[in-house]
């Protein structure tokens, strides 16, 4: 019997850090751990790790202000589709055929340019092809230009497409799901976010409440802000017993004065 053979192309994997790394990383180790032989594709990938690294030259997301937009960028954002990255995502593609042969194609989002990728490995071996999203595609989308009813016209039509031609469609909760299902996802699958092996507990303090947030907020949607967790935990701390949120992870410079201007500012902890 031909053992199965995984082709998985990510724009954002380990050594990269970020919330979007960890979901292909783990299910990578998921689908080794059942002996399936998984490849990896990705800008860089950690030492030993069996793929092939596409370099990106933006690896990973900035964490200074952003600087005003130019020229070049107003053409990228109306030349490229669904994204950027879509000439990242076709050399990675290009790249993939080096590989051999796989049984499944994997591509997860975002950059949805990635399915474009997938698309095309799909026709170009004849191996079967899973779809994952990890976030919203067009209904809360974090590019500003799929606002624009045009675009969001175009790129509905670039989903319907590649969610028709996919043999898989896989989503991180239910709410993806079914926006998926509304762009024509025929059966979609909720798969939620593996965990890694325990770490050693850490050490928080005892005499408060403590709240831990992880992740980073505006790396992974510039358009979301941290006041929206500081301004309920402010009020908590007006009518409750005393806590303390820990900020566990990174976070822009823009995300620093809104917290030091917070009420609950003495009571974070980076």
């Amino acid at each position: 019997m031909t053992p199965m053979r995984v082709t998985l192309l990510a724009r954002h994997y380990p050594p990269a850090v970020s919330g979007g790394a960890r979901r292909p990383f783990l299910l990578a180790q998921a689908l080794r751990a059942e002996g399936i032989a998984v490849n990896v594709v990705a800008p860089s990938l950690p030492e030993g790790e069996p793929g092939l690294a596409v370099p990106h030259p933006h690896r990973d997301p900035p964490t200074a202000p952003p600087s005003p937009p130019t020229w070049r960028d107003a053409a990228r954002e109306l030349l490229l589709w669904p994204d950027p990255d879509i000439r990242w995502s076709m050399r990675a593609a290009h790249a993939a055929t080096a590989l051999p042969t796989p049984t499944w194609i994997i591509t997860t989002s975002p950059p949805e340019s990635l399915h474009a990728a997938g698309a095309w490995l799909k026709h170009r071996t004849g191996a079967r092809w899973a779809m994952d999203f990890r976030d919203h595609w067009l209904e809360r989308p974090h590019r500003r230009e799929r606002a624009r009813w045009w675009r969001k016209t175009g790129e509905a039509m670039l989903a319907r497409r590649w969610l028709a031609a996919a043999d898989l469609v896989i989503a991180v909760d239910p709410v993806i799901a079914a926006e998926l299902t509304a762009l024509g996802a025929r059966n979609a699958q909720v798969v939620p976010h593996g965990a890694p092996p325990p770490v050693a507990p850490a050490s928080l303090p005892g005499d408060t409440i403590n709240v831990v947030h992880t992740g980073a907020i505006a790396l992974s949607d510039p358009d979301c802000g941290i006041e929206a967790m500081l301004e309920p935990f402010a009020a908590a701390l007006r009518i409750m017993a005393p806590r303390r949120l820990h900020l566990a992870g990174r976070h822009t410079a823009r995300a620093r004065p809104p917290t030091a201007a917070s009420p609950a500012s003495a009571f974070c902890v980076d």
